[in-house]
C-alpha cells in the first residue's frame, strides 16, 4: 500500500496557500512568496518524481504534463495579455492531474520506517 506523505504534505501547504492568494486577488507580500515556493516545491517534486515513472508511457504523459506547466508559467510572464486564458490551465488544471497521476502510480520519494 502506497502512504504519499511527501506529496501530501506539499499538497497540504501548497493548495490553502494558492487558494488565499487568489481569493486576496494576487497581491505581493509575504503571503505570495509562501504561495509562490510551495507552488515551485510541488513543480521541483513533480519533476523529481519524473526519473521514477513505473512505464515510458506515463513518463511520457509526465513530461508532457511538465512541459505545459512550464509553458503556462513562461507564456503568462512573459505575456501579461495571455494571463487570463493560460494561467488556470497551465498553472493549476495541469499540475493538479500531474499531482494526481504521480499520487496513483509513484511511491513517496522519502520513505519513513
Amino acid at each position: 500500500r502506497r502512504r504519499m506523505w511527501d506529496l501530501l504534505f506539499i499538497l497540504v501547504l501548497s493548495v490553502p496557500l494558492s487558494t488565499l492568494y487568489h481569493r486576496r486577488h494576487e497581491r505581493s507580500g509575504p503571503l505570495a512568496l509562501s504561495e509562490g515556493f510551495s507552488a515551485k516545491l510541488l513543480f521541483a517534486y513533480g519533476v523529481a518524481q519524473l526519473f521514477h515513472a513505473p512505464t515510458w508511457h506515463y513518463f511520457l504523459l509526465e513530461c508532457l504534463a511538465c512541459a505545459v506547466t512550464v509553458f503556462g508559467f513562461l507564456i503568462c510572464k512573459a505575456y501579461p495579455r495571455l494571463y487570463d486564458p493560460w494561467h488556470a490551465w497551465g498553472m493549476h488544471c495541469c499540475p493538479a492531474a500531474w499531482s494526481a497521476l504521480v499520487a496513483a502510480l509513484h511511491p513517496p520519494l522519502l520513505l519513513l520506517s
